[in-house]
């Protein structure tokens, strides 16, 4: 298995997308010849209706993890909650899922989210330049 530090998590839940502030993340991947990975994601206890929530409707999630470097694109994954650890104020969540396409899609869905933001012509452009390359990534 590898392993490697994730610095930003994103669901995208009905539209929307939701950040959830790390105090610490991992994401592994298995290696176990179907492309699983395994993802944990160490935050505050706010957010475990939101998780308690997923895990039992077993919804998958559209997920984005930000790995190793601030400036990489996001690893987009499907993902599904396998398990939740309650701590004092904060909570551990375990997601698995699998790998979607990368730079393409998210190139995709970043210019569909600005455009029904109200972006257009030269404000279009450069707000896209800008997400992309990491100033700004995320909507919410």
């Amino acid at each position: 298995m590898k392993t490697f530090k994730i610095l930003s998590l994103t669901i995208l839940n009905d539209g929307e997308r939701v950040s959830i502030p790390l105090i610490d993340g991992l994401i592994l991947n298995k290696e176990d010849g179907r492309g699983t990975w395994l993802i944990e994601a160490y935050t505050e206890r706010k957010y475990l209706p939101f998780f308690a929530e997923r895990e039992k409707q077993q919804t998958e999630l559209d997920t984005e993890v930000v790995i190793t470097y601030e400036n990489n694109d996001p690893a987009p994954l499907s993902t599904r909650v396998r398990g939740i650890r309650e701590f004092d104020g904060t909570i551990s969540v375990l997601l698995e899922g699998k790998m979607r396409s990368r730079r393409i899609a998210y190139a995709e869905k970043l210019l569909e989210e600005l455009v029904r933001e109200g972006y257009e012509g030269e404000q279009l452009i450069e707000t896209f330049k800008e997400r992309l390359n990491g100033k700004g990534r995320s909507a919410s």
